[in-house]
C-alpha cells in the first residue's frame, strides 16, 4: 500500500498489534491491512486524515445533520465521524477494551461504531452512516413548522419503543459493565430512518465511555464547556489532584436531571431522565424548553417554561387533547396516550430512586404500543405505511 497524507494516529488492532495505515484524501477513513478490515468488526483505532479540505464541516458535532456527511466506504459502508476532546485521560489497552466490547454490541437501535482515531485531545469516532433525519428536526421543521413526517400515533409510538429498547440494550446488555451510561439521550442525537417503515435510531453509542466520560468526579457547566489541553496535562502530571475543577462534562439544557446539574455525575438513572424528556417532546411537539410571555409587571416579560410544566398541568388540568400535538389531528386514542405520559412523567421525576429502570420503561411502551395497534385496527387505519424523508 502506498503512503498516504495526514496520517495523525498510530493504528491499534483488537489483539493489540500494530498494523500498517495509509492516510487518504478529503474525508475519507484510510484503508487499514491484515484481514481485509475483518478485525474492523472488533474495534479499531483507524488513522484519518484530519488536514483535508472540509474537514471541519465533516468534524462538526455541534449540530447532528450538519456533521451527518457520508465518508469513503469501508467495506462498502459509509462512515460519519465526530470529534470528541477526551475528558480524562484513557491508556491506550484500556481503550482498546472499550472500544472492542462496544464495537461488538449490536442493536437495531442503535447507530453501529466501527472504529475511531486519536489525535492529541480529541478521538475521532466513525460511526456506520445511517441517512436520515433527527428526531428534533422531524418534529420541528425550521422551514415548514406546519408539517411533520411523524403525523400519525402510530409512528410516534414506534419512534419511543425503538428508542427505549435501544437505550434499554445499552443499560443492561451491551456486554460493558452493569451501570454503562449513553449519557446523549436528546432528540437531537435520534436519527429517524424511513424505509419499510419509521423506525429510529441512538447516535453516539460508547462517547461516552471512550471519552472518559464516566468514572471520574465532574461538574457539569452551564455553557457546556469542556476541558483545556493544559488541564488534561496537568492532570497526567498530578493523577492524584482532584479532577473536580478540571473536568467539566457537557450536557444540553431540558434534557439534564437534577441530580446531574448538581454533581455532574452521570448514571442510568439521568439517562431514564433524558427519555422521559425525549417522550413528552414525542407527545406533544414542544421543546424542551421555551419562553413564554409572562403578565405585565412582572421581571423579564418572558419566563422559561419546560416540556415537563406543560405535562404535569394537562394531566392535572384535564386539558390533554389541548396538549398532545394538534398535527395528528386528535386522531389517537385517549387513554393509551395518557398513560405514556404519566410513562414519560414517571422517567422525569425529581428523585432520581423514583425513576422507573428502562427495563420496565421498555416493557410498558411496549405493551402500550400494542395497545395503540389495536386500536389501529378496530378503527381501520392502515399500518403498513411508509414516508419519505427527502426535501418538499
Amino acid at each position: 500500500m502506498a503512503n498516504g497524507v495526514g496520517v495523525v494516529a498510530d493504528v491499534f488492532l483488537d489483539d493489540g498489534g500494530a498494523v500498517k495505515a495509509a492516510g487518504a484524501k478529503k474525508m475519507v477513513v484510510t484503508s487499514v491491512l491484515q484481514g481485509e478490515m475483518e478485525t474492523l468488526r472488533f474495534g479499531a483505532l483507524l488513522a484519518l486524515d484530519l488536514h483535508a479540505e472540509g474537514v471541519e464541516f465533516f468534524f462538526d458535532n455541534l449540530q447532528l445533520v450538519q456533521s451527518l456527511v457520508a465518508g469513503q466506504a469501508l467495506k462498502g459502508k459509509e462512515v460519519i465521524v465526530f470529534q470528541r476532546k477526551f475528558r480524562r485521560p484513557i491508556e491506550y489497552p484500556e481503550l482498546q477494551i472499550r472500544l472492542s466490547t462496544i464495537c461488538r454490541s449490536h442493536h437495531n437501535s442503535l447507530i453501529k461504531l466501527l472504529g475511531a482515531s486519536i489525535s492529541g485531545n480529541c478521538i475521532y469516532l466513525a460511526y456506520e452512516y445511517v441517512p436520515g433525519a433527527s428526531l428534533a428536526d422531524c418534529l420541528r421543521n425550521p422551514k415548514n413548522p406546519s408539517f411533520t413526517i411523524l403525523s400519525t400515533w402510530l409512528s410516534r409510538m414506534q419512534i419511543a419503543t425503538d428508542v427505549a429498547h435501544g437505550l434499554d440494550y445499552v443499560h443492561h446488555c451491551s456486554g460493558l459493565r452493569s451501570n454503562f451510561v449513553h449519557n446523549h439521550i436528546k432528540s437531537s442525537s435520534i436519527v429517524i430512518v424511513s424505509e419499510e417503515s419509521i423506525n429510529a435510531k441512538l447516535c453516539h453509542f460508547g462517547t461516552s465511555e471512550l471519552c472518559g466520560e464516566i468514572e471520574s468526579e465532574v461538574v457539569t457547566d452551564s455553557e457546556n464547556s469542556i476541558e483545556t489541553e493544559s488541564e488534561i496535562t496537568a492532570i497526567k502530571r498530578n493523577p492524584k489532584k482532584s479532577r473536580s475543577r478540571a473536568l467539566k462534562l457537557e450536557g444540553t439544557r431540558g434534557y439534564m436531571a437534577p441530580e446531574f446539574q448538581l454533581t455532574g455525575t452521570p448514571s442510568q438513572k439521568c439517562d431514564v431522565y433524558a427519555f422521559g424528556v425525549v417522550m413528552l417532546e414525542l407527545l406533544s411537539g414542544e421543546e424542551p424548553l421555551k419562553y413564554q410571555r409572562v403578565e405585565e409587571g412582572e421581571d423579564g416579560g418572558y419566563r422559561r417554561v419546560s416540556v415537563i410544566e406543560t405535562a404535569r398541568a394537562a394531566v392535572e388540568g384535564g386539558e390533554l387533547r389541548k396538549w398532545v400535538d394538534g398535527r395528528m389531528r386528535d386522531s389517537y386514542p385517549v387513554e393509551v396516550a395518557e398513560k405514556m405520559i404519566r410513562v414519560g412523567l414517571d422517567c422525569v421525576e425529581e428523585a432520581p430512586e423514583r425513576r422507573p429502570d428502562m427495563g420496565r420503561v421498555a416493557g410498558l411502551v411496549s405493551m402500550l404500543f400494542l395497545e395503540s395497534k389495536n386500536w389501529a385496527e378496530k378503527i381501520g387505519m392502515p399500518m403498513d405505511f411508509s414516508v419519505s424523508l427527502a426535501p418538499r
